[in-house]
């Protein structure tokens, strides 16, 4: 009788020994990750009501090979780049560099693309002549606040001489389409894939383009480098992913029909692109420190790199 206790102890035991290994498992497969949902074809609800855009659809097949779960956090890409940089969430997508970032965030070692930045007009409210770059002295230009867009913006019109009041926005999108409708401001500055949410607006100068990364909480290297790691696969089984993301979420944009922009001596040209956003396959950041984003690395634009 004892030695049937004793062997049905040791099997208590044993099972008991498994089932936590099980449990530690499955805690490190379902590691919450706190990722900001900022509505644009980055992240978007299509009419069935799922979940879809270029960044929801690359962070799960990162999450196939980390085996994270996702907690989104919404908002404004603005009030989520500020809660990233306060290490209230853990990862933020379309993040470019900038120098004034440098310590408050991580980026990924692989840009997740890039895209170009153009002027959008409301074309029945249209203050701007195309063909006379100088009709833009005097307007009211709105661009995220923070962003690399308003960064550009500022070099570019500093470099063609210009005086134009701009307006940084700390609100989404559809704010600053109000704004431009109700003709408050002259233009919004964005990314060109902003055509695909709107039909009141064209594009009218090409002001320069960014790599953009994976932003991630300062505090979780650990992320990071798990994030490095499956980018670092993702990239190297399928060199076209991101092209490929670019093609499905970001290609059928008005301005890929008929985007001009501005040369250096004023004129406007008028161009035809293959695509709205062009997207480098795997463009990677020259040795980011697990602490900090690098100086080197300088987002890859039309003009020269500047600090911030």
């Amino acid at each position: 009788m004892r030695s049937v206790l004793s062997v049905w102890l040791c099997l208590l035991m044993v099972l008991q020994f498994c089932l936590a290994g099980v449990a530690a498992a499955e805690g490190r497969a379902q590691h919450v990750v706190r990722v900001g949902w900022f509505d644009s074809s980055f992240n978007s609800i299509d009419a069935y009501g799922r979940r879809t855009g270029y960044a929801y659809e690359y962070q799960r097949r990162i999450a196939a090979y980390t085996g994270w779960q996702y907690e989104y956090v919404e908002g404004s890409w603005g009030e989520l780049l500020q809660m990233l940089q306060q290490g209230e969430i853990d990862l933020l997508a379309d993040v470019s560099y900038k120098e004034d970032r440098v310590g408050t965030m991580l980026l990924s070692n692989y840009a997740m693309g890039k895209e170009d930045y153009y002027i959008f007009i409301d074309p029945a409210k249209n203050r701007i002549d195309p063909d006379n770059l100088s009709s833009l002295n005097g307007k009211r230009l709105t661009v995220f606040k923070g962003s690399m867009q308003s960064q550009i913006l500022r070099n570019w019109v500093a470099e063609h001489g210009l005086s134009v009041d701009i307006l940084e926005l700390a609100a989404s999108w559809q704010e600053a389409d109000r704004l431009l409708k109700n003709g408050e401001v002259d233009g919004f500055v964005t990314s060109a894939s902003y055509d695909l949410y709107v039909d009141n607006a064209d594009p009218v100068a090409r002001i320069g383009s960014s790599d953009y990364y994976f932003g991630i909480n300062k505090n979780r290297p650990d992320i990071k480098e798990e994030l490095d790691k499956a980018m670092n696969l993702i990239l190297s089984q399928n060199l076209y992913y991101n092209r490929n993301l670019n093609q499905k979420y970001m290609s059928n944009t008005g301005c890929g029909g008929s985007c001009p922009a501005m040369s250096a001596s004023g004129s406007m040209l008028m161009a035809r692109f293959a695509s709205a956003i062009s997207t480098t396959c795997c463009h990677s950041v020259p040795r980011m420190p697990s602490t900090a984003m690098s100086r080197d690395c300088w987002p890859t634009t039309s003009a020269k790199p500047w600090a911030g």
